[in-house]
């Protein structure tokens, strides 16, 4: 496909895009994914005030593959809400990257998150980050 930019009368500028090139482009990578659902779940977070959370753990860049072979990304963690309670239990999430984004907690994350696979070879603990986004002041005790 051949792209024409005109800048000016006498400047013609012309660009050759292979169809390789144009599908790499339209790719998300792994780092714009992640960005894309910590920037999900934490807008969640806020809009909900019963489920913000006090701290979160084990936060993963997850996929999973559908039967035609498309991945579907996800951010699998687990949370403790913001409530009086002390014998709180964590709760499960998963954010997946659909046309948007879906928002799932508790068993339904759990079994989404419980096949997926990790995105980063090495367990990529992402908790620090998405703790950041909800200002959550870190506290090793918890």
């Amino acid at each position: 496909m051949i792209v024409r930019l005109q800048r000016a009368a006498f400047t013609t500028l012309l660009v050759e895009l292979s169809p390789a090139s144009q599908a790499q482009d339209a790719t998300p990578t792994a780092s714009a994914i992640q960005d894309f659902l910590l920037a999900s779940r934490a807008a969640d977070f806020a809009a909900n005030e019963q489920k913000r959370p006090v701290k979160v753990k084990g936060v993963q860049l997850q996929y999973s593959k559908k039967e035609n072979g498309d991945k579907v990304f996800m951010l699998c963690g687990k949370f403790r809400p913001k409530k009086q309670d002390k014998a709180l239990r964590w709760t499960e999430f998963a954010t997946l990257k659909t046309g948007g984004y879906e928002q799932w907690l508790v068993s339904q994350a759990g079994a989404i998150c419980k096949d997926a696979s990790p995105v980063f070879a090495a367990s990529k603990d992402l908790s620090a980050q998405l703790e950041a986004r909800l200002k959550i002041e870190p506290n090793p005790s918890t």
